[in-house]
C-alpha cells in the first residue's frame, strides 16, 4: 500500500489499484495510436482509390480519342476504296 495526497489529507491505495489503472491508461494509448494509425490507412487509401479513379478517366478518354480516330481513318478508307471502284467500273 501507498499513500496519495488527495485535499490535504493523506488516503491509502493499494498497489493493485495503481497498477490496474497504470495498465488501463496503457490500454488505451494503445488503442488511442490504433485509431490514428487506421484513420491514416483510411485516408491514404481513399487517396489511392482517387488516383486509380483520375488514371481510369484519363484512360478511357484517351481510349475514346483513339477509337474516334480509328472510325475516322475506316471511314475514309471505305470512301477511297469506293472511290477506287467506282473509277475502276467506269474502266
Amino acid at each position: 500500500m501507498y499513500s496519495v495526497r488527495s485535499g490535504g489529507r493523506a488516503a491509502q491505495k493499494p498497489v493493485e489499484e495503481a497498477q490496474i489503472s497504470d495498465t488501463a491508461v496503457a490500454a488505451w494509448e494503445a488503442q488511442k495510436e490504433e485509431a490514428v494509425e487506421r484513420r491514416i490507412l483510411a485516408d491514404a487509401a481513399v487517396r489511392s482509390m482517387g488516383i486509380v479513379r483520375f488514371f481510369l478517366i484519363e484512360r478511357q478518354e484517351v481510349l475514346r480519342v483513339y477509337l474516334s480516330i480509328l472510325v475516322a481513318a475506316s471511314d475514309t478508307r471505305l470512301s477511297r476504296s469506293s472511290e477506287v471502284f467506282t473509277a475502276a467500273e467506269s474502266l
